[in-house]
């Protein structure tokens, strides 16, 4: 089973990487790079900005909450603006290179969207793992 896992995380982790390039070929061929990389950075700063008022309210301990609620939150949101950091990276480079790169130059094999099956797949064997954990474990603790 965790052979099936590792194997569907490296699929993942390559059309992942074929997913930031199409940034760069996206941001090359549009007619206003510009906005494209505004849109980027203000959508990294607004999640970087979230999550820095997360963690100051979990350091003053103003949340009202649940304490792991605001603290799951926030590392999601610094991880959502991590990942995009390498969107704006290529952005900027595909807007450098936008009068050498023809749309003859875009590979055949760059996805059209995010790899959500793959997602979906990942998380599915990853939840089965924690599941079969969790019953076998309290089974064996009622029978000893």
């Amino acid at each position: 089973m965790s052979h099936r896992i590792s194997y569907y995380l490296k699929k993942f982790y390559q059309y992942i990487s074929k997913v930031y390039l199409r940034h760069y070929y996206n941001t090359a061929l549009s007619s206003h790079p510009l906005w494209l990389i505004f849109f980027f950075i203000f959508g990294v700063c607004f999640f970087f900005l979230l999550a820095a008022l997360g963690t100051l309210s979990i350091i003053n301990n103003q949340y009202q909450g649940s304490l792991a609620y605001i603290s799951g939150l926030t590392i999601i949101m610094y991880l959502f603006a991590l990942a995009f950091t390498p969107t704006i990276i290529l952005s900027i480079q595909g807007y450098r290179h936008r009068k050498k790169i023809k749309a003859s130059d875009v590979p055949d094999d760059i996805p059209k969207n995010l790899g959500v099956v793959e997602i979906k797949k990942v998380i599915l064997y990853v939840v089965i793992i924690y599941a079969l954990r969790d019953i076998f474990g309290l089974a064996w603790e009622l029978l000893t």
